[in-house]
């Protein structure tokens, strides 16, 4: 693990903050190509639903159902044996390292599988997508957490280069000790403040692609992510969305003001439970200008003081 050079950062204003980053590389070999090659699991077929829709795995289901769920899906999008073994030793390293330092609520094996993992597969139609468009890519996932869903999309795809981000320094040391175990040599960590972040210009509008998972409002996310993304890239945020999309609504004006236009919004395909009527999406933001260099605000106020609508 390595630490670099604090830059200095040049706030809202005349003050000068200095941002401490910790970025971690792991030097191992290059990825393989990873040939997939037929799955040790049963090939039975998921029971309907009297809806129609796919049974999913719930919360009481046992870990063998839940992973068969998520790997039989994950093929689907080029999962090979080697991944399938990375994902099973991230899942319990997760759930050892929890016990130490909290990093997840989910406290056993089978929900990594059925809401951390398969959340993280919701992304990969649109990632697909977003990836023929160049020839090399970059993406940040900003409060990346428990390294969800970077580390996935990491172990998925070998041609990313993946930025896991976080703004608390136990989950940064949990990222780079996640990399290493699993070898992951195009990822790494950077433990900072997204507004602070933002102004580092090794960072600001180099990604792209910058995913969110969170339950903060739009309003605040875009505001911490479009100037990450560069022109022409696009921002994804996971959300649960409400009937309506008044949220979505309501941030219009604020993705505008930043430079970006919503593109697209894509359900959840697994119908993934959630509260309040509420449906898991993937909104698809697109980069079509610079961001002013007054964005993002100072540490705390996309938050306290969400753009006005």
């Amino acid at each position: 693990m390595g630490f670099c050079s604090a830059p200095s950062v040049r706030g809202i204003g005349s003050a000068a903050r200095q941002l401490r980053v910790l970025v971690w590389r792991s030097h191992v070999r290059a990825f393989r190509r990873f040939e997939p090659r037929r799955s040790e699991l049963d090939a039975e077929r998921s029971a309907p639903r009297d809806d129609g829709r796919n049974w999913i795995p719930d919360d009481s289901a046992p870990l063998h159902i839940a992973s068969k769920f998520f790997f039989e899906n994950a093929k689907k999008y080029g999962l090979g044996a080697d991944q399938e073994i990375m994902f099973k030793e991230f899942a319990e390293f997760l759930i050892s390292y929890n016990e130490k330092v909290n990093l997840t609520g989910l406290k056993e094996l089978s929900l990594i599988y059925s809401k951390h993992y398969l959340n993280s597969l919701v992304l990969f139609p649109v990632l697909n997508e977003l990836r023929k468009q160049v020839s090399s890519f970059k993406l940040i996932d900003v409060g990346s957490g428990a390294g969800i869903p970077g580390i996935p999309i990491a172990i998925m795809r070998p041609d990313f280069q993946v930025t896991l981000n976080d703004a608390t320094k136990k989950k940064c040391t949990f990222h780079a000790l996640a990399i290493e175990k699993l070898g992951l040599s195009n990822a790494q960590s950077v433990w900072a403040r997204a507004e602070d972040l933002g102004h580092v210009e090794e960072y600001r509008e180099q990604y792209d692609l910058t995913i969110a998972r969170s339950v903060a409002e739009m309003t605040t996310l875009v505001e911490l992510t479009l100037p990450l993304t560069r022109v022409g890239g696009h921002f994804v945020a996971m959300k649960s969305i409400e009937p309506g999309k008044a949220e979505l609504k309501n941030a219009r004006n604020a993705i505008r003001k930043l430079g970006g236009e919503i593109l697209e919004i894509k359900y959840d395909p697994y119908h993934i439970p959630e509260s309040n009527g509420r449906r898991m999406g993937v909104v698809v933001v697109e980069k079509l200008r610079e961001t002013d260099f007054m964005y993002p605000r100072a540490p705390g106020v996309p938050t306290k003081q969400p753009l006005k609508r």
